[in-house]
């Protein structure tokens, strides 16, 4: 999934590279009890798996302290698109994040990202989003 050009901004690109980084993120999350992280999305029709949810609290300012303000997330194959994975994912987290008494939770998204802002849509009921976008540097 990874290997996509459109799910590859800022993420690993070398398959090898994830054993390290489930460690860490293993390691990152383990206070939380399970509350936030991130976690694999499985078909219920079984195959192989179709992404990723995050559920995590957003960084300050400084991008290193956590904040009171959380984030959910979605990262999918494009084969997985259109058939209410994320959807479905991101509301069984949010259920359970809100159950804590987190009063909103964000999603924040790339602009062009088309895919996850009809996620989002479908999910503003209970989700503030915002799309952001970047400049790249050539």
């Amino acid at each position: 999934m990874q290997r996509q050009p459109h799910v590859r901004h800022g993420r690993m690109t070398d398959p090898s590279e994830a054993r390290d980084r489930v460690r860490l993120w293993r390691e990152r999350w383990a206070p939380y009890a399970g509350r936030w992280g991130l976690w694999a999305i499985e078909p219920r029709a079984g195959g192989p798996v179709a992404g990723s949810i995050l559920l995590k609290p957003l960084p300050g300012r400084d991008g290193v302290t956590l904040t009171e303000d959380i984030e959910v997330g979605w990262h999918l194959h494009p084969d997985a698109q259109g058939n209410g994975c994320a959807t479905e994912a991101a509301r069984a987290v949010l259920e359970r994040e809100f159950a804590t008494g987190t009063p909103r939770v964000y999603a924040v998204v790339m602009a062009g990202n088309d895919a996850s802002m009809a996620v989002a849509r479908r999910l503003r009921e209970r989700v503030m989003f915002a799309e952001v976008v970047t400049s790249r540097r050539r």
